[in-house]
């Protein structure tokens, strides 16, 4: 079981998209490079089109979504200086072709995963994990201790 902390917004500082995460119960990320190309269909890495377009951390953020993420892995998700939500990602990688969650601009957010939210996790003030340059990070145990710590606070 791995830990991830993770953020559902447009760019940084952007709009928040986790409350609809919540809601369907999924993680999502959206690159433009990849919009509209199902990786359940392509092993790590390819198109080499779409992904050559990645800046490096996307490319790291989006092959652990699709590809490395497990059932039973737990999201915590990032929200500014606070975690706010705790979930564990229930099944595979999968492409929303019906487009269930769309930016202010109307830009659909088709990489998913599912995951079982915990309603009753609190929102809690604590920095982990490295500064968020990357969308979606493993987490140390010690990271992990310290969010579980806060929560019981």
């Amino acid at each position: 079981m791995t830990a991830w902390r993770m953020a559902f917004r447009c760019g940084t500082n952007g709009y928040e998209l986790w409350p609809d995460c919540h809601r369907l119960g999924v993680a999502i990320i959206e690159y433009t490079a990849v919009d509209n190309v199902d990786l359940s269909r392509y092993p790590a890495g390819e198109p080499k089109s779409a992904w050559s377009q990645l800046a490096p951390s996307q490319q790291m953020s989006l092959r652990r979504l699709a590809y490395e993420m497990e059932p039973g892995d737990v999201i915590y998700v990032k929200q500014g200086p606070m975690i706010v939500g705790k979930g564990v990602v229930t099944g595979p990688y999968y492409f929303d072709k019906d487009n269930r969650i769309t930016d202010p601009g109307g830009t659909p957010w088709q990489h998913q995963r599912p995951v079982n939210w915990d309603s009753s996790f609190p929102q809690v003030h604590v920095q982990i994990g490295q500064p968020q340059i990357v969308t979606l990070v493993p987490l140390t145990t010690e990271d992990v201790r310290v969010v579980e710590q806060a929560a019981k606070r």
